[in-house]
């Protein structure tokens, strides 16, 4: 028998999330939302991608000002600057979903990525519920409202964790492999490989990896690896680098807080660096040790993740709402002495930090996420508490 008081907290935040997403399609006339971006809004990417791939055009890719040229064609020539930023394992992704118009094609993207984070909840042994709590927390909503992959790259990282817990190797690695649709967001998972001695899962996960490789290079051509490297990274380094308005308040990292207040660029890497070091540091201090407890490797994950990359947004954040439910689920009194007392707040406040950072930096111009993150960070038990 579940106790539903006990989830008042996150049944409210879910309900009152759900009426956001309600008022948000209210808004929508003729495909656009209340700010004349197409419903879906990062989903066009997706989606005009694969529809170039099939076209034979994937050239345009790697040609911003063609790229975006080929968007105002399809939506007015006033519609804001889009970039292409994805790697070639996600061609065949995009290419299925242009078979669709383009609608249809953001409905199947969402549901398909809302039933992940259900099959996630379910391996990682959470009820059924939390699927719904995590689809409609703030982070979720952000995933929806954006069109973003948060859900799909969230749930298969929450995924490999348990599978690899489990020494299901073979599946861990494939997992882990699928997680490459967005690198970056793998900066700890080989770490945290090495440090368990998971040499299978590496093996395995390498495997995969090479092969998806190698069968988008045959299918496209070893160009669009080149080029992938060549342009599309460094295109993502001049959006983070020079980008202003929104993409600063929806990027919760250190970097971004320096540019925020001003900093230059190279002044924002060494406020990042130096706040990256600091948590390095503490993240060996907090590394779990010989502890089978899937929700403390999921939080150690997570946080070393959000907090080390200068790349990040706030829908994103979806691995760190689940790394709450399962802290909240399954592994209470994670903190150490007498922080225990704040776990209930602190529990709170990392459910609503996608809108509390979003709107302290636009108000503020303080990135709250990283400070708070690496406050956790902290009052998490050493290593010696967990052998």
């Amino acid at each position: 028998m579940v106790r539903w008081n006990k989830y008042l907290f996150f049944i409210m935040i879910s309900l009152l999330c759900l009426a956001v997403l309600v008022l948000y399609f209210a808004t929508i006339q003729n495909g656009y939302d209340f700010g004349d971006y197409v419903v879906g809004r990062d989903f066009l990417n997706t989606h005009t991608g694969g529809m170039l791939i099939s076209e034979g055009r994937w050239g345009i890719l790697f040609q911003p000002e063609n790229y975006w040229v080929e968007i105002k064609k399809l939506h007015g020539a006033d519609y804001p600057v889009h970039g292409w930023s994805y790697p070639p394992l996600l061609w065949p992704v995009s290419q299925f979903l242009a078979l669709f118009p383009y609608f249809p094609a953001y409905l199947i993207w969402t549901l398909s990525g809302m039933g992940l984070v259900f099959v996630a909840a379910r391996i990682c042994g959470l009820k059924w519920f939390w699927g719904v709590f995590v689809c409609l927390s703030p982070a979720g909503v952000w995933n929806i409202f954006a069109g973003q992959n948060g859900f799909f790259i969230s749930s298969l990282m929450m995924i490999a964790v348990a599978l690899k817990l489990k020494n299901r190797n073979v599946a861990a690695g494939l997992t882990w492999a699928m997680v490459a649709i967005k690198p970056h967001l793998g900066l700890c998972v080989l770490p945290m490989l090495v440090g368990q001695r998971r040499l299978r899962v590496i093996v395995w996960g390498a495997v995969f990896l090479a092969g998806a490789i190698a069968l988008t290079a045959f299918f496209y051509g070893f160009e669009v690896w080149r080029l992938f490297l060549a342009v599309t990274s460094k295109g993502q380094v001049h959006v983070i680098e020079t980008w202003e308005g929104p993409v600063q308040w929806m990027m919760p990292s250190p970097f971004m807080q320096g540019r925020l207040l001003d900093f230059g660029v190279g002044q924002s890497y060494l406020f990042h660096i130096a706040f990256a070091l600091i948590c390095a540091v503490l993240l060996i201090l907090r590394w779990p040790g010989r502890s089978q407890s899937l929700s403390r490797w999921i939080l150690w994950l997570v946080l070393g993740t959000l907090l080390l990359l200068p790349y990040s947004f706030v829908y994103d954040l979806v691995m760190l709402q689940f790394a709450a439910a399962m802290w909240f689920e399954r592994d209470r009194n994670l903190f150490s002495g007498r922080a225990q007392r704040r776990e209930p707040i602190v529990i709170a406040i990392v459910w609503l930090l996608p809108i509390l950072s979003a709107l302290g930096a636009l108000a503020f111009r303080v990135q709250f996420a990283p400070f708070f993150l690496l406050f956790v960070l902290y009052h998490l038990p050493p290593t010696k508490d967990e052998q």
